[in-house]
């Protein structure tokens, strides 16, 4: 299964179709329905009992505040009689602070009898109480202003006490009615509370059960469901990881192609590969390059730089077969050679156009398993590195041919050109280095072909090659101009040092011989024009054209001699504008 096979939308695999939508389960809407109406009752019969509370303990602290008013009318009385018979002004303290105490009682009786007979007797308590402090203020008022006042004796005897608590015990005597009136209907509403919360308890749990089963019965449900999602999602997951490794296992194989792509020589392709490979691979192993009958190692990351530097062909298997070979201790297969007894390899050959080139030898980490999962990555990767190493094998081979004459292996007159390029640049910013060119042409191979034939003159040019590339330093460039023409591009060399060493090549010839079948070639004479130059305006075409004068020089002195362009056309001056001009490619 891929990514790819699940349908954005639609059902996921093993799910039997679309999951299930949200839904409440059956029968879970009336048992709410039943649970808010219990609800409702038990709680207006527990604010009922609330209510009922509350009148009662209204009650009794408006009886603790008539117990308290009669205390204060006694404290009242008993100043006002101290007041008649002493005049003490302590008394008439003690009497304004008894007054201010009943006015407090009366607020707070004011506010907890909420009866409306209670509410009149208080108030006819009130008027009492007025009349009872106007009477002995009046009688303090005669006294202070020098009349007589009643006695003490008459004042207690019916102006204070009697009808004062008189009216707080009528007040007391109703509320306590009032009290066991609440408490009955208090203890009523407790026991209707009590009956409300014990039914809603029992259809309350009676209908929790059945919604708990109903419930209970859809969570298995869904939960059969997500357990196949799960698995689906899975399954999923598994793909997209497999897919997105894939894809990258694809990157980093167009990576390594792109890189290989730019290269310009297997030895860059082999720096490449070594830096890319152990991404690629993730695991050590090295590049093997065939060289003759052997394979040198071109590249090497990680362990397999322990590898072996070089070792037969036939010391692989994969070499032998021509296809991928896996070296394990204790395998069926047997294993390579090149490889220690304990190592666990994977081989693969790099083949192209029918021959293998190359090897790759890759360290596999893990178990048999991770090997069996990583061979694609590897036949893979060895798939790129073939393709790309075949490619830079076939431009070199192409571009060797462009550059080199077949028949000497000397380069030929294109790479001349590029060459002379280059030492040109060099001699025009280095006025003191000076860059030499030698014309050499046979003299008389005409006669060479037609005495001898072609296969003879190609054996006599053969020979100049090798003599040439024998003569000259490394650093100097050899050539085959054209037919028996060659040249030499000699760097850094002042013209009398390339005059003496050309001399020494035109003697060196003398004794160039070759063998072609019995007979033996020899005799062989050349003339050579010489220049140098540098500093500016010195180019290619000025050198050629300069050797070439030199060469006409040489012809025309009898040949087998060296003129250097500075000795100028003695016997047949050529001015240089009427010189052909010679082509370069």
């Amino acid at each position: 299964m891929s990514a790819g096979d699940v349908t954005p939308g639609g059902p996921l695999p093993g799910t039997g179709g679309s999951p299930p939508r949200p839904r409440m389960p059956m029968g879970f809407g009336p048992a709410l329905i039943v649970l808010v109406a219990l609800g409702g009752v038990t709680l207006a019969s527990i604010n009922d009992l609330v209510s009922a509370n509350a009148a009662v303990t209204r009650s009794l602290e408006a009886l603790e505040r008539l117990q308290a008013l009669k205390a204060v009318v006694r404290q009242l009385e008993a100043s006002e009689l101290a007041i008649l018979l002493t005049a003490r002004e302590q008394d008439s303290n003690v009497y304004d602070a008894a007054e201010g105490d009943i006015v407090r009682l009366h607020g707070d009786l004011d506010r907890l009898l909420d009866a409306p007979q209670q509410r009149e007797r208080l108030q006819q308590l009130s008027i009492v109480t007025s009349d009872v402090s106007a009477s002995f203020r009046s009688a303090l008022a005669a006294r202070a202003g020098g009349g007589t006042a009643a006695p003490a004796g008459e004042w207690r005897s019916g102006l204070v006490s009697d009808a004062l608590i008189a009216a707080v015990t009528a007040i007391e005597r109703a509320e306590r009615q009032e009290l066991r009136q609440r408490e009955a209907t208090s203890a009523a509403r407790a026991r209707r509370a009590q009956s409300h919360v014990l039914v809603a308890s029992v259809l309350g749990f009676i209908t929790i059960l059945i919604a708990g089963l109903m419930v209970r019965r859809d969570v298995l449900e869904r939960r059969k469901v997500t357990h196949r999602l799960e698995r689906a999602n899975a399954t999923l997951a598994g793909a997209v990881a497999e897919a997105q490794q894939r894809r990258d296992e694809i990157t980093r194989l167009a990576r390594l192609s792109h890189f290989l792509q730019g290269c310009r020589t297997s030895d860059e392709a082999s720096g490449v590969i070594q830096k890319t490979a152990p991404e690629l691979f993730g695991a050590a192993g090295a590049l093997y390059l065939v060289t003759g009958e052997r394979l040198e190692r071109a590249a090497a990351w990680d362990e397999g730089r322990q590898l072996q530097q070089t070792f037969p062909r036939d010391a692989c298997w994969a070499m032998r077969q021509g296809m991928m070979h896996e070296a394990a201790p204790g395998g069926t297969g047997p294993g390579c050679l090149h490889l220690e007894g304990g190592e666990t390899a994977t081989c693969v050959p790099l083949v192209a156009d029918g021959g293998a080139f190359g090897l790759v030898v890759i360290m596999p980490r893990g178990n048999a398993e991770d090997r069996a999962a990583a061979r694609s990555t590897v036949l893979a990767g060895a798939e790129q590195m073939a393709a790309g190493l075949a490619n830079l094998r076939l431009r070199e081979s192409l571009k060797i041919q462009s550059l080199q004459d077949p028949l000497t292996g000397l380069y030929n007159r294109r790479f001349l050109h590029d060459a002379l390029s280059r030492e040109c640049h060099d001699a025009r910013r280095h006025t003191d280095r000076p860059v030499a060119l030698l014309l050499l042409d046979v003299d008389f191979f005409k006669r060479v072909n037609d005495t001898a034939g072609h296969a003879a003159g190609d054996l006599l040019l053969q020979a100049l090659a090798e003599l040439l590339g024998r003569t000259f330093r490394g650093s100097d460039i050899a050539c085959r101009f054209g037919g028996e023409e060659f040249a030499m591009v000699l760097a850094e060399t002042h013209l009398d040092v390339a005059l003496r060493r050309a001399e020494a090549l035109r003697l060196a010839i003398h004794g160039l011989h070759a063998y072609h079948g019995t007979a033996i070639l020899r005799g062989l004479t050349v003339s050579i024009g010489v220049t140098a130059g540098s500093g500016e305006g010195l180019t290619p075409e000025r050198l050629l054209h300069e050797a070439d004068t030199a060469l006409y020089e040489a012809k025309a002195r009898g040949r087998d001699c060296c003129v250097a362009y500075a000795d100028g056309p003695g016997v047949r001056p050529l001015p240089f504008e009427t010189v052909p001009p010679m082509p370069l490619a």
